[in-house]
Order: C-alpha cells, then structure tokens, then sequence
C-alpha cells in the first residue's frame, strides 16, 4: 500500500496505482523528509538572511 499526497489530503493506493497517478499531476518540487536520521546526516545549515523590504 502507498500514500500519495496531494495538496492537503492523502490518496492510500496500490503502488502501481499511486505511480500511474503522479504523471497527470503538476510539478510542485516539494519534499517530505520523515526520518530524523536522514535529515541529521544529510541536511546543515548554511546560513541565514534577513531580507529587508528594500531587497524585495
């Protein structure tokens, strides 16, 4: 069983379905990372910027 989500609801599916699915929808590049671990050996920080209106 596969969880395919879009917008704000989950889609539970077969997995060949779920694949079928993801072709007709659009592009969104968003990343769901739900292992602690992953994030603490892949991700750091870089730096942070404060934006001011003028840079806008």
């Amino acid at each position: 069983m596969t969880t395919l989500f879009h917008g704000s609801y989950a889609i539970v599916s077969q997995p060949q379905q779920a694949l079928g699915q993801l072709r007709y929808k659009p592009v969104n590049h968003q990343l769901c990372i739900i292992n602690q671990s992953v994030i603490d050996r892949c991700l750091r920080f870089v730096e942070a910027v404060t934006l001011t209106p003028e840079a806008l």
